[in-house]
């Protein structure tokens, strides 16, 4: 039995209104959230020193316990910092390998190793859109790190862009490489630069490096 909160009368607690004056009875509560946190299955990725990383569960209070059988876990590597390095070497050696190999009159050998130039820059360009994104998330010395495979590799890259622009048709026969898959190398070449141009603070106008977060150059006033 309950007491009405309207008249005080003595009511049963699965009444909804009281029979005596007809108040509408609150429904009965039940802290349940003790419950629900036992029982949540959420987890936590926490990023530990270096490049490790560390996944947090519950502790059957704040939620729930993994389960003494063991746990199974689907994820993905390769789409990190780690990675996003690996790709700039990678580039580094197939743009030496193929501007070599045009030297030495291997023309063939030569559009091999710009068309892989330009798989890795397509697949990099991606990535690496991604990292500037999300750079306040990335620590000094990743973002250190980045910098520095960056300022090594921007000058290959612009001898891949002086390389697409003085081929002529006959040369690129030779390497079986087309006129517009050389466009396209160009471009995404270029697009590599812009992108590494902007999140070093360069102005693609003038040259000037500006603080980090500034969008407009100091200098020339040109957007960043």
């Amino acid at each position: 039995m309950v007491s009405c909160g309207g008249c005080g009368g003595n009511i049963d607690e699965n009444e909804s209104e009281c029979p005596y004056c007809g108040h509408v009875v609150s429904s009965k509560k039940t802290d349940t959230t003790s419950t629900t946190l036992s029982e949540d299955r959420k987890f936590a990725v926490v990023r530990g020193d270096g490049d490790t990383t560390h996944i947090r569960f519950g502790d059957g209070v704040t939620g729930r316990r993994p389960s003494s059988s063991g746990i199974r876990a689907s994820y993905r590597s390769g789409g990190g910092i780690a990675s996003t390095m690996k790709k700039i070497e990678h580039l580094d050696q197939t743009i030496t390998r193929g501007q070599d190999s045009l030297e030495r009159g291997k023309e063939k050998d030569a559009g091999v190793k710009m068309v892989e130039a330009f798989a890795t820059l397509s697949d990099l360009l991606s990535t690496y859109q991604d990292h500037v994104s999300k750079e306040a998330h990335l620590s000094t010395e990743e973002s250190e790190r980045l910098s520095a495979k960056e300022k090594r590799i921007k000058p290959k890259v612009k001898s891949l862009v002086e390389t697409c622009e003085r081929l002529d048709r006959k040369t690129m026969k030779k390497m079986k490489v087309s006129d517009e898959k050389i466009r396209r190398i160009k471009s995404v070449a270029l697009q590599f630069l812009e992108i590494s141009s902007k999140r070093a603070g360069k102005c693609p106008a003038c040259g000037a490096k500006n603080p980090t977060g500034k969008t407009t150059c100091q200098r020339c006033g040109a957007s960043i």
